[in-house]
């Protein structure tokens, strides 16, 4: 789909070109910058309205280009999250807070219900719904431990979607399942732990204050 074919500006063409250039580099700088570019037009009307009608346009059996739709972004924003976990491998400082939240950000922008009504998109995911599936079922099983809340959130919004849940497979549901039985294993583990020690507590200050009543 052609910036004018819908009335909007040839910069959000160039603009969403530029990012996907940019997040698929090889370079960090060029990544960083691409991920606060792409925050920065989280909010942007222009850019929206072309990853809308872009979507509902391919979705009505128009031709277009799937890098200028919601699914499309996703697909170079996953690439750019696994490349920045993999240059931090080793590093003090980790990944980045805007590394971690981006995926969130965009998944809850292109969700948004109100501009989904007003666009008339459905499911804008779709297209790339198994990728994301996959992609956060990686990244909680073998990435850093600061991406667990940002991506079960993000897994969430997806499992909303009941098309989106159509284009997991199945070994991707198995290894989420297992995920999230082990993390449920381990929270009941912990509480228990504490229930017993505050017991222990209790117990303790039940004896002394008996014994000093016997003392008395």
């Amino acid at each position: 789909v052609r910036g004018d074919r819908f009335g909007m500006r040839s910069d959000a063409v160039s603009l969403v070109d530029g990012l996907h250039l940019e997040l698929r580099s090889d370079k960090v700088t060029k990544r960083k910058a691409a991920l606060k570019q792409l925050e920065t037009h989280l909010a942007s009307s222009e850019m929206a309205r072309l990853l809308d009608r872009t979507t509902v346009a391919m979705d009505a059996g128009l031709r277009g280009d799937v890098k200028h739709t919601w699914a499309g972004l996703c697909g170079s924003l996953i690439l750019c999250v696994s490349l920045e976990i993999g240059a931090s491998s080793g590093k003090k400082a980790g990944v980045s807070k805007q590394v971690v939240g981006i995926l969130r950000r965009v998944v809850a922008t292109a969700e948004d219900p109100k501009r989904k009504a007003r666009e008339g998109v459905v499911a804008p995911l779709l297209r790339r719904a198994g990728k994301l599936f996959a992609h956060c079922a990686e990244v909680l099983a073998q990435g850093p431990p600061e991406f667990a809340t940002e991506y079960t959130h993000t897994l969430r919004a997806l499992l909303n979607e009941p098309q989106y849940v159509t284009r997991a497979k199945p070994a991707i549901y198995e290894l989420l399942v297992d995920l999230f039985k082990e993390r449920l294993g381990a929270a009941l583990a912990s509480a228990e732990a504490e229930a017993f020690d505050d017991d222990e507590d209790l117990a303790t200050a039940r004896r002394g204050g008996s014994d000093t009543a016997n003392r008395g």
